[in-house]
């Protein structure tokens, strides 16, 4: 029998994100940084794990988050750091019960110069302002 949270860390002293936690921290829809990526065995099988600037917690990659990012950032882990992302509540199917789950939403480089514009315009106009 597989232990839900052993899987998704709440047995880990609170290392490693799961729905509840994203939620409790307001992690969802917040961007983060991808501050390092590294492989690691969880319960006997080969994971990727994000860590990120803005939280301690680290994020284990599903199948589904690891095939966005790889389709998003491309597939050399060693290309996601600095890249951002937000996580998204989301519903899925697992072990035939529907739990809340996290699903990864990478935000693009147009993303990033489109936010990046809009904060110098406001710096702009407080400035002309005061």
């Amino acid at each position: 029998m597989v232990d839900v949270r052993e899987i998704y860390g709440l047995k880990q002293n609170g290392k490693f994100l799961n729905a509840e936690l994203a939620k409790t921290e307001g992690l969802y829809g917040e961007e983060l940084t991808i501050k390092d990526v590294e492989l690691r065995e969880i319960n006997g099988k080969q994971k990727l794990v994000l860590r990120f600037f803005e939280t301690e917690h680290m994020l284990v990659l599903n199948r589904t988050n690891a095939i966005i990012l790889a389709e998003n950032f491309g597939e050399d882990t060693d290309n996601w750091m600095g890249r951002q992302l937000k996580l998204k509540q989301v519903k899925r199917v697992f072990q035939g019960k529907l739990v809340d789950a996290i699903e990864v939403d990478p935000v693009t480089q147009v993303e990033i110069d489109f936010t990046a514009a809009a904060e110098e315009e406001n710096r702009k106009k407080k400035k002309a302002k005061g």
